[in-house]
């Protein structure tokens, strides 16, 4: 076996080990500090939503947000390919089957959505 071979074997063995644990402690961090309620759509305090665009009431609901929602401000480098879900705002990835969810309110005719990630929701099944 050649230097560069055992170099090469060497990087994928590092790769092969190295990239599962990177991801599973990058998952573990995210659903640690997740705060998840347990909770019957009906248990639930909805507060009621105007929509800041056009006024009118929001329809109340949920939203999964698949990776997670990342923010990025205004005058910031906007999140690219290479985000991750590290990188998500708090309470806005879910690990369990059935997913938690976020509370959200949506106007319909303006296309906007409000999302309430102070925590996620498990919804109890009836």
């Amino acid at each position: 076996m050649t230097r560069m071979t055992l170099a090469l074997a060497i990087v994928a063995a590092v790769l092969l080990i190295g990239m599962p644990v990177l991801l599973w402690l990058i998952v573990r961090r995210v659903t640690k500090s997740a705060q998840v309620v347990e909770a019957r759509d009906g248990e639930l305090d909805w507060p009621d939503r105007r929509c800041p665009i056009c006024g009118g009431t929001m329809a109340q609901g949920f939203v999964m947000a698949g990776r997670g929602l990342i923010w990025a401000g205004r005058h910031r480098k906007a999140p690219g390919t290479f985000a991750h879900i590290g990188q998500s705002l708090a309470n806005t990835i879910s690990m369990n089957l059935p997913p938690a969810l976020n509370m959200a309110w949506r106007c319909e005719p303006c296309s906007l959505v409000l999302v309430d990630h102070s925590r996620m929701i498990k919804l109890k099944r009836r």
